[in-house]
C-alpha cells in the first residue's frame, strides 16, 4: 500500500515539474483603455529555436549567419533572412516554410557603365544586408544593402554620389534571383545636400511603388517610382514640444538649440505595409519619460497622412509607462511593426523583448515574449525562447518568428487557444457574422474577464441588434465612453417614447400638490422667530447677489458667523465629493473611483490656505480685514456651487457628448462666480481700490505656491530622513 501511495506520490510530482516548465516565462497582461495594465492568460508559446549560425547548407558547411537584421516572409512560403556572416560581409538566408534551408544569395550579377561609356557585367558583393522585401505580384525581390555601394560596383553617372563604405543601394531581383534595377547614389534638390543614400528598410505596394527607409534620415519615408526613380518624401515623423520645452528654446541662443536639436525625433525603425496600402512606421529615437508628446507607432495613407486609430489614455506603443518595475525602465523601444490579418497587426518592443498584438481600433488583444532580466531572482538565468536583442518580426503560417542578432537565431511561437479564439472572433466580425462571433468573445472572457476586446466587441454586437441598455453595461465596463454616450442616445430616446406622457402626468401632479402643500402650510403655519444660525447661513444669496455691498455686511454688522461659514464650507466640500461620484459616466469615466478624503480636501486645504496667505500679505499691506473676516468671506464666496454643480451632475446623467457644453457651462460658471466673489470680497473686506486688490491677489496666489512647494520640499527631506534611518537600523541588525 505504501509503496502505491509513493508511485502515485512520484507522478504527481513529474506531472508538477513538466507543467512549471511549460509554463512561459514572462507574466503575461493586457492594457486597459486607462492604460492600467491586468494579467493574462498567455496568448504564445515557444515552440522551437533556429540556430542561423550553425545552421548547414546543402553541402553540410555551417551558414555562418552571426549578425541577423531582419526577416520576411513571402506569400509562396519562402522565408528570407537577412544579415552578415562572420566576415562582415552581407547575405540573404533564403529558408523554406518549415524553416529549413533552402538557399543563400551572397551577391549578385549586374552591368555597370564605365567612364568611357562602355558596359560590364560584374559579380558583386553584398556590403550589410539589412532588409529583404517580396512583391507578391511578380515574386521580385528588393534587397536593402546598407552600405554596399562603391565606385567600383556603380555607374559612371552615380559614382560621384557614392561614398565608400557608406553609401547603399537597393537591389531588384526577379524571383529566379536575377538583377533587375539597382537605386544608389540617390540625389535630389529637395533632399539635404550631404544626404548619404543608406537604405535599411523597404517595402513596395500594389502599384509598384517604392517605400525605403534611409539611415539617418529625418524626412521621414523616401518614396520611389517602379523604375527606381526618387518621387518624395513622406510622412515626416512630428515634432512636439511641450511649454516647458518652448520656454527653454525661446531663450536659447541659436548653439544651444542646435545642440537641442540632437535629441530631437528623426527617423523611423521599422516598417510594415498591410493588404490595402497602408504603411506602418515604428519610432524609437525617443529617450523621454513618457510618449505624451510622440508618435510611436503611425499609420500612414498614399498622401502619408496618419490615420492610426487609439485610444485617449493608452496608445498602440507597447509599455508606456516609464515607472516599469524591471532593470530596462522607460517607455518600449519598437524597432518593427509587422501587419498579420483581419487588421490586427503588431510592434517589436527591444527594450524588454516583447511583441504587442493590436486590433483595428488600437486595442491591446496580448503581449508575449521576455529578455532576460537581471533584477528579477526568478527569471535571471536564460530560459528557453527568452529574447537577449530581437531585431524583426514576421508572420508565417499562424506563428511569430522573431529574429535575434545577439543569438543569432529564430525564435518562432505557436499560438495558445486564448489567441487563437481571439483571432477567431476578429474574422468573424471582419465576415459580418456577429451571432457566431459574440459566442467566441463570449468564450474568450471566460479565460480572461480583463480583455477589453472582448467586452468591446460584445457590446458593439449589442449595439447593431438595438439591445442599447446590454450595450451600456459592457462599455461602462471598459470605461468607452464615446460610445456607451451612442448607446445612451438611443436608450434615452426610447425611454422618451415609452414613458413620455406618464412622465409629463407626474410633472403636472407634483406642481399642482406642491402648491396645495404650500397654500395648506401658509394657513396652518404660526408664527415663530427664525433661528439665528440659519438666517446666517441664508445671507449667503446676499453675497451672491450683492457682492459689493453683501462682504461689508458680513463683516461690519454681523451678519454672519465662522460657524455658519464654516457649515457652508463643509457642505461645499459635500457638494463637491457629490459632484465627482455623481457625474454620469459620459462625462467622467472615473466616478466610481472617488476617494471621500480627497475629494474634502480639494475645497478646504485650498480655503484654508487662501485664508493664511492672504492674512499674512495683507497684515503687510495695511488690510483692513482680521484672518476671521477673511475667513467667512471666504467661505460664504463659495455658494454659487450649491446652486450650480447639482443642476450639472442633473444634465451630466442625462446628456450624451454632443450636449456636453450644456454641462461644462454650469461647472464653469459656477468656478468663475465663486471667483469673482472672493475676489470682491476680499477687496472690501480689506477696504482696497481694485489695482490694489489686485495686486495682493497675485501676490496672494504666488505666497501660496510658495507654501506648497516647500511643503512638498519638507515632506521629501523627511522621507529621506525616514529611508536614511530605516538604512541604519538594517546595518545595525544585519551586523
Amino acid at each position: 500500500m505504501k509503496k502505491k501511495i509513493l508511485v502515485v506520490l512520484l507522478i504527481l510530482l513529474v506531472s508538477l515539474q513538466y507543467s512549471v516548465s511549460a509554463a512561459s516565462s514572462y507574466k503575461s497582461y493586457v492594457y486597459d483603455n486607462n492604460g492600467e495594465y491586468h494579467l493574462a492568460p498567455d496568448a504564445f508559446y515557444f515552440d522551437e529555436n533556429i540556430d542561423l549560425k550553425n545552421m548547414k547548407d546543402d553541402k553540410g558547411k555551417a551558414i555562418g549567419m552571426v549578425n541577423p537584421h531582419d526577416i520576411f516572409a513571402s506569400k509562396d512560403g519562402l522565408v528570407y533572412v537577412s544579415g552578415d556572416d562572420i566576415d562582415d560581409k552581407g547575405m540573404v538566408l533564403v529558408l523554406n516554410s518549415d524553416l529549413t534551408f533552402n538557399k543563400i544569395i551572397r551577391g549578385f550579377k549586374h552591368t555597370i557603365t564605365l567612364e568611357n561609356g562602355k558596359t560590364k557585367e560584374i559579380n558583386d558583393t553584398f556590403g550589410s544586408v539589412t532588409n529583404v522585401f517580396v512583391d507578391n505580384n511578380d515574386g521580385s525581390i528588393y534587397i536593402c544593402d546598407k552600405n554596399g555601394a562603391t565606385a567600383d560596383n556603380s555607374d559612371f553617372k552615380v559614382r560621384k554620389n557614392i561614398v565608400k563604405d557608406i553609401s547603399g543601394r537597393v537591389i531588384k531581383m526577379t524571383k529566379d534571383y536575377k538583377t533587375q534595377m539597382i537605386i544608389s547614389g540617390v540625389k535630389n534638390e529637395i533632399l539635404p545636400k550631404d544626404f548619404i543614400f543608406q537604405p535599411f528598410k523597404i517595402v513596395v505596394d500594389a502599384y509598384g511603388r517604392i517605400f525605403i527607409l534611409s539611415n539617418g534620415f529625418t524626412m521621414g519615408i523616401m518614396e520611389f517610382d517602379a523604375e527606381g526613380s526618387f518621387v518624395q518624401c513622406i510622412g515626416a515623423p512630428a515634432v512636439t514640444y511641450n511649454p516647458i520645452e518652448l520656454f527653454w528654446r525661446a531663450i536659447s541662443t541659436d548653439d544651444q538649440k542646435k545642440l537641442m536639436e540632437q535629441f530631437v525625433p528623426t527617423e523611423y525603425s521599422g516598417i510594415d505595409i498591410d493588404d490595402e496600402g497602408f504603411i506602418f512606421v515604428t519610432n524609437n529615437a525617443f529617450e523621454k519619460d513618457t510618449y505624451s508628446d510622440i508618435q510611436g507607432l503611425s499609420k500612414l495613407n498614399a498622401k502619408g497622412n496618419d490615420v492610426l486609430r487609439t485610444l485617449e489614455n493608452n496608445k498602440p506603443y507597447g509599455d508606456t509607462d516609464a515607472s516599469w518595475k524591471t532593470e530596462n525602465k522607460g517607455p518600449s523601444k519598437l524597432v518593427d511593426v509587422m501587419t498579420v490579418k483581419d487588421d490586427i497587426y503588431a510592434v517589436l518592443d527591444q527594450l524588454r523583448g516583447k511583441i504587442f498584438f493590436y486590433n483595428i481600433d488600437g486595442i491591446c488583444l496580448f503581449e508575449f515574449g521576455t529578455v532576460k532580466d537581471s533584477s528579477d531572482g526568478e527569471h535571471y538565468n536564460f530560459v528557453e525562447g527568452n529574447l537577449n536583442v530581437p531585431v524583426g518580426i514576421e508572420w508565417l503560417n499562424d506563428q511569430c518568428l522573431v529574429v535575434d542578432s545577439d543569438l543569432h537565431c529564430i525564435n518562432t511561437y505557436s499560438m495558445t487557444e486564448y489567441a487563437e479564439k481571439i483571432f477567431k472572433a476578429t474574422a468573424l466580425h471582419n465576415e459580418d457574422k456577429y451571432d457566431e462571433e459574440i459566442e467566441i468573445w463570449n468564450e474568450v472572457l471566460k479565460l480572461n474577464n480583463n480583455s477589453v476586446v472582448a467586452k468591446q466587441n460584445i457590446a458593439k454586437v449589442y449595439y447593431r441588434n438595438k439591445d442599447y441598455k446590454t450595450a451600456m453595461k459592457y462599455f461602462k465596463e471598459i470605461k468607452d465612453q464615446e460610445n456607451y454616450s451612442k448607446a445612451y442616445k438611443y436608450q434615452r430616446q426610447q425611454y422618451i417614447n415609452d414613458y413620455f406622457t406618464w412622465a409629463l402626468l407626474i410633472l403636472v401632479l407634483l406642481i399642482v400638490v406642491i402648491k396645495l402643500f404650500k397654500k395648506w402650510r401658509k394657513a396652518h403655519e404660526k408664527e415663530r422667530k427664525p433661528k439665528k444660525l440659519w438666517e446666517e447661513i441664508k445671507f449667503s444669496k446676499v453675497i451672491m447677489f450683492r457682492p459689493l455691498n453683501g462682504p461689508w455686511l458680513l463683516t461690519r454688522e454681523n451678519k454672519g458667523s465662522p460657524l455658519a461659514a464654516t457649515i457652508i464650507l463643509l457642505s461645499v466640500s459635500l457638494m463637491s465629493l457629490l459632484q465627482a461620484r455623481f457625474t454620469g459616466f459620459v462625462f467622467d469615466a472615473k466616478s466610481e473611483d472617488v476617494n471621500i478624503l480627497i475629494e474634502f480636501a480639494k475645497i478646504c486645504i485650498p480655503v484654508l490656505l487662501f485664508v493664511v496667505c492672504n492674512w499674512a500679505v495683507t497684515s503687510l499691506m495695511n488690510g483692513e480685514g482680521s484672518i476671521k473676516a477673511i475667513y467667512m468671506g471666504t467661505c460664504y464666496s463659495l455658494m454659487p456651487i450649491m446652486f450650480l454643480y447639482p443642476v450639472a451632475i442633473l444634465l451630466s446623467n442625462i446628456m450624451v457628448q454632443e450636449e456636453g457644453d450644456f454641462y461644462t457651462v454650469f461647472v464653469t460658471l459656477a468656478l468663475f462666480w465663486v471667483l469673482l466673489l472672493v475676489f470682491l470680497g476680499n477687496m472690501r473686506i480689506h477696504d482696497y481700490n481694485l489695482g490694489m486688490a489686485v495686486l495682493e491677489i497675485a501676490i496672494t496666489v504666488v505666497v501660496m505656491l510658495l507654501v506648497v512647494f516647500l511643503a512638498i520640499l519638507f515632506a521629501a527631506l523627511i522621507q529621506q530622513m525616514i529611508e536614511f534611518v530605516q538604512s541604519i537600523i538594517e546595518e545595525i541588525s544585519l551586523r
